[in-house]
């Protein structure tokens, strides 16, 4: 007995013995086994799950559809050092204000946006640098320096808020120069509209004299023939 033992472990490939009776007992076995019923679920507050059901399939997004996804929630324009960076965008983007009403939403949230970097800044020791500004501002821009950034970089503070002041009164300048050029450019197709205008004016109203002329000889000529007894 050992030594078939031996043999079943050296060579795993060789079939069990029957054992007499085997088919019979475990036949017994299942019929013994009680039935699980739909009225026993029922009972048991539990819902049966049949035997053939198959899993639902998977939905797998598509490549272009997952690389489109990818584009719509990353931040653009964020890079670390040179290289982008990415951050996944927490919110979907806004409606693009124009007037009042975007000089308005931006001074609410720059001051969110100063508070976050305050609180950041204190929580964490980091040096922080935040400016921005309106292309419709009238006044300074706005710029947040840390506390660890204005006492360890406190000469070169004032140079990056020299040149992003240069930076900004540019971009503002070409701005205003652009709305002059678009201003000047719309008065002149202005004039020529209204020149136009007004030489048909004169053309009407050279117009309307030829025909009072025609008119008036029409009914001196109706006048003489009235007079001599000649009708029409």
């Amino acid at each position: 007995m050992s030594a078939l033992r031996d043999r079943r472990i050296k060579d795993p490939m060789t079939p069990m013995r029957r054992v007499p009776g085997y088919r019979h007992a475990l036949q017994e076995s299942i019929a013994m086994t009680p039935s699980i019923s739909r009225e026993n679920h029922s009972a048991a507050g539990t819902t049966p799950i049949p035997v053939d059901a198959s899993p639902a399939p998977l939905h797998v997004p598509s490549a272009s559809s997952t690389q489109a996804s990818k584009r719509v929630e990353v931040v653009e324009g964020v890079a670390r050092g040179s290289r982008p960076y990415a951050i996944s965008r927490s919110r979907t983007l806004p409606d693009l204000l124009s007037g009042q009403n975007a000089s308005k939403y931006f001074n609410i949230q720059m001051k969110d946006i100063v508070n976050c970097c305050e609180r950041l800044a204190h929580a964490t020791g980091a040096w922080i640098f935040f400016t921005a500004n309106h292309s419709n501002a009238q006044q300074e821009f706005i710029h947040y320096s840390s506390p660890k950034f204005r006492l360890e970089a406190h000469d070169a503070i004032e140079g990056i808020t020299n040149e992003f002041n240069s930076i900004f009164d540019n971009l503002i300048t070409t701005r205003r120069a652009d709305g002059f050029a678009k201003q000047a450019e719309l008065r002149q197709q202005l004039q020529e509209k209204q020149s136009q205008l007004d030489s048909r004016d004169v053309e009407l109203q050279e117009t309307s004299k030829v025909v009072e002329e025609l008119l008036g000889r029409l009914k001196a000529v109706e006048a003489k023939l009235k007079a001599a007894g000649i009708s029409q």
